[in-house]
């Protein structure tokens, strides 16, 4: 992750925005960090895509986003 796959990113989004006339809410949004990721560059991605951090993500249309097994298993 970088500041620059951020931009990308944001301008899919924006592109998407403006093709289908939705309005993607990024206070209802959220980003997941490696644990490698230095805190200054999770700091200027958090800038350009202001999200919440979460360690997990919870739930999208009330079903849990991440179902299956352990990829350790």
């Amino acid at each position: 992750a970088n500041a620059q796959e951020a931009l990308v990113l944001k301008n899919l989004i924006l592109d998407y925005q403006e093709a289908s006339g939705q309005l993607v809410n990024m206070d209802k949004s959220e980003i997941i960090y490696s644990r490698h990721v230095h805190q200054n560059i999770r700091d200027n991605i958090g800038q350009i895509l202001p999200m919440k951090r979460v360690e997990q993500f919870s739930k999208y249309l009330g079903m849990p986003t991440q179902v299956g097994r352990s990829k350790k298993q």
